[in-house]
């Protein structure tokens, strides 16, 4: 065994050396030309054409060619369409081509659809600057620091403006593309009711600024309106000029961080609304008493009629303007109303600028002496209007002192019925986009009721602790469920059918301010609420059964019907 083992422990190795072959990783062939021969001439031209299109941007040094791989980030949507090309390339010179440029390319993804339903104002198409124009403007390229050249030269690129501004919607998407398709996606399944915050509003513009009114866009349904108030006068130290009085801005849900539309208003801006017929027109009610509408398919978004005292503005702050489906006319046409101090609900017509007609001047009679003389005074206040959508001509008023007028634009001398139940001024009211002759209203006392235009008690009643109904919106959606922005921080969801007492979800910021006004998408279960502290916020409501069925409206109002009459029942 020591002599086999001996033998297997000193074998004879043989090893033999071979030469690998050459790897070439990287091979660049040069155009090499004799100066005799006719392509020295072309040869010369190109690198003269290069060096004076870029001559601060070569450097005697190795590069390097590799690129790292791009970082893939698997997200929960729909499948992805991927095509996989490989090109090879022998010149520095990279020509990009569409070998057919009316050919529409056909998308599929979520945030594609997305982008296809956008309003003309976010246009997403590319332009580019060629070569010649940039030979032709002489500009000089210099990406160093503090450069003089760099502002002059980025002037002189064509449509830089649109580039900067298709960059930027790029870099929102991606900083918030998972919120975007949340907010875009079919509706998800949830056991809990809750409310999804997905995105913010805000910019420098319009920071500290209290929000006074929201207003989606009844067409472009990713565009919505927000009315912004004085910045403080402890914050006026932040701002580099004295700001404006106010501030209306146009908000792209795909473009959180910058407004597409800011205009600048020398009053206080009360209530705004987008045409319900017109997607480009914004009305707007001003703390000084006019009303002015606004073209925002411009930049400029051009004043096209604003009303002065001579023309028959309000004498205090507008409480609330509104479209109103006009039946005196054989055409199909919207008007302005607004409600403001004095008493006076004005209709405003703009065939030859903002012309004016009181639908009614509402007033109160007050007993002077003992000898039962009276003295008429006019309401203080006027605050909030709604018109019926079934019965265009009935609208409700809110007041100052807590009631509430039923009014018919056919009949001007006074209201047609008075409700009382409110001890303190009416914020809000509107009537349900689903149910006729339904509407809830809202007041500082803390309560909010729903009322018939055919009774004269509420049906049902809703009540804060220690905080105001600043504004209630009923969902386009689900007959039985409306938001209310409260004083206390809080945005609370209501859903008549599952609970008549007490909210079912709420959204509640970190910051606890205000919430001043709030708004419905058109076809979505989601909401925007503005706060004192200049921000809106978008929010999705889940976990409503309700919000999610896909009923039609006659099934809604019947079923809202329904539950109200079951609410009767139990009184």
């Amino acid at each position: 065994m020591d002599q086999e083992a001996a033998k297997q422990t000193d074998p004879e190795v043989n090893i033999y050396l071979s030469e690998t072959p050459t790897i070439s990783l990287f091979s660049q062939q040069s155009s090499v030309a004799s100066i005799a021969s006719a392509e020295a001439e072309t040869l010369k031209a190109a690198n003269e054409r290069y060096q004076t299109y870029q001559p601060t941007s070569t450097q005697d040094r190795g590069n390097l060619t590799f690129h790292l791989f791009t970082k893939n980030k698997d997200t929960q949507t729909d499948k992805v369409i991927k095509n996989d090309v490989q090109i090879q390339l022998d010149s520095h010179q990279l020509i990009l081509t569409d070998s057919n440029p009316t050919e529409r390319v056909i998308r599929h993804g979520p945030l594609d659809r997305l982008r296809d339903d956008c309003h003309p104002l976010a246009s997403n198409q590319w332009q580019s600057t060629p070569e010649k124009t940039l030979l032709d403007a002489q500009a000089r390229i210099d990406f160093g620091p503090n450069s003089k050249e760099s502002d002059q030269t980025l002037q002189q690129f064509k449509d830089f403006g649109h580039s900067l501004f298709v960059i930027e919607r790029m870099v929102q998407q991606n900083i918030h593309l998972e919120k975007i398709l949340a907010y875009s996606s079919p509706n998800c399944t949830s056991d809990t009711q809750n409310v999804e915050n997905l995105l913010k509003f805000h910019c420098s513009q319009t920071f500290s600024r209290p929000v006074t009114d929201l207003s989606f866009n009844y067409q472009s349904v990713n565009f919505f309106a927000a009315a912004y108030g004085e910045v403080p006068e402890n914050m006026l130290s932040q701002f580099k000029e004295e700001p404006s009085a106010g501030l209306i801005c146009v908000w792209n849900i795909l473009n959180p961080g910058q407004p597409e539309r800011i205009i600048e208003t020398a009053s206080v801006p009360k209530s705004i609304v987008f045409s319900d017929g017109v997607a480009y027109l914004i009305a707007a009610g001003f703390a000084d008493g006019s009303i002015g509408l606004y073209d925002i398919r411009s930049k400029k978004c051009e004043c096209i009629a604003m009303s002065t005292v001579e023309t028959g503005s309000h004498e205090g702050d507008v409480g609330e303007v509104v479209f109103q489906q006009r039946t005196d006319t054989r055409v199909r046409s919207e008007a302005i109303v607004s409600v403001a101090a004095g008493g006076r609900v004005t209709q405003w017509t703009v065939a030859n600028g903002l012309e004016h007609k009181d639908l009614v001047t509402l007033k109160k009679l007050k007993t002077a002496g003992a000898d039962g003389d009276t003295q008429t005074l006019r309401y203080e206040d006027l605050h909030c209007v709604s018109f019926s959508n079934a019965q265009p001509n009935i609208y409700v008023v809110g007041s100052e002192d807590g009631a509430l007028f039923v009014c018919d634009t056919q009949y001007n001398e006074d209201f047609v019925q008075k409700l009382l139940f409110h001890y303190r001024s009416v914020l809000t009211v509107k009537f349900s986009p689903l149910a006729p002759n339904w509407f809830i209203s809202g007041s500082c006392d803390g309560s909010a009721a729903i009322w018939n235009t055919h009774r004269q008690t509420p049906v049902a009643v809703f009540y804060l602790n220690k905080a105001n109904f600043n504004c209630i919106s009923w969902s386009p959606i689900s007959g039985t469920v409306f938001a209310a922005a409260c004083s206390d921080g809080e945005c609370r969801i209501w859903d008549v059918s599952v609970d008549s007492v007490d909210p079912i979800a709420k959204l509640s910021t970190y910051e606890k301010k205000e919430f001043t006004a709030i708004d419905w998408s058109p076809k979505l279960p989601v909401f925007i609420a503005g706060s004192t502290s200049g921000v809106v916020y978008l929010s999705k409501v889940v976990g409503i059964a309700s919000l999610t069925s896909g009923k039609t409206k006659e099934e809604e109002r019947t079923r809202f019907e329904s539950v109200i009459q079951t609410m009767s029942n139990q009184e």
